[in-house]
């Protein structure tokens, strides 16, 4: 499998702390790697090892509000950039939605239909395009009245889609979202996801990246954060 690790903060911080330990897991999931700075619209992916690059990521000044890493462990695919994390895709508003994802799910009719839409291989870029074909079914089917009303349907069709995904397999995912730069957490393998409040914000990592009493996350639930803060829906 894959490790994850994600931020929300309420402004941009130093995440070196976490990231210089969380690019040494590369030794064991040496299959990519890949961040996107997402209040930054920076992405940078490869198919090679961090520990390949440890020096230079370490120096690397990760200052961000909302971020996304990634380490990869293949399961589906070979190693290359178009089956590295986090994916980005853009829903028909020009929302750009990214991910990472720790698991496995098995194709289903309706994963596997969208297979034609990746660049990829691997069940975590499909994954994302059901979210966005989800958001994209909002849009065109539904009707608000207000800016509240769209929010809590567009979190409870994602969490039913993730929901029902789960049930095909690991999904420990992670991802945000252009529109309301919101960080979206979703598992449903109890313990194999923590949360740290810390930094004006909350992490989330597949296992603890520091000495800092991290919790772990209530599984088979849509986890919503803004700013550093739970949305509550």
């Amino acid at each position: 499998m894959c490790e994850v690790y994600g931020f929300c903060g309420s402004h941009q911080v130093s995440l070196n702390k976490y990231t210089n330990e969380f690019w040494l897991h590369s030794k064991i999931h040496q299959d990519g790697f890949g961040y996107y700075l997402a209040d930054k619209d920076q992405l940078y992916v490869n198919q090679n090892s961090a520990m390949n690059y440890i020096k230079g990521l370490n120096k690397f000044k990760f200052n961000s509000k909302l971020a996304l890493c990634h380490i990869r462990f293949k399961t589906h695919g070979p190693a290359s950039k178009d089956n590295c994390h986090p994916f980005i895709k853009t829903d028909i508003h020009g929302v750009k939605w990214s991910l990472i994802h720790n698991g496995y799910i098995e194709d289903s009719p309706a994963v596997s239909a969208l297979g034609t839409l990746q660049k990829g291989e691997t069940d975590s870029e499909r994954i994302l395009l059901c979210i966005v074909e989800t958001v994209n079914s909002l849009y065109e089917h539904s009707y608000f009245t207000n800016t509240d009303e769209f929010l809590n349907t567009l979190y409870s069709k994602i969490e039913k889609l993730l929901s029902d995904l789960s049930s095909l397999g690991k999904t420990n995912l992670v991802f945000t979202d252009s529109l309301t730069n919101n960080m979206y957490v979703y598992m449903n393998h109890r313990n194999t996801l923590f949360f740290l409040n810390a930094d004006g914000g909350v992490h989330v990592s597949t296992t603890p990246l520091s000495r800092d009493k991290w919790v772990p996350v209530e599984p088979n639930k849509l986890h919503i954060f803004n700013n550093g803060k739970r949305v509550n829906y």
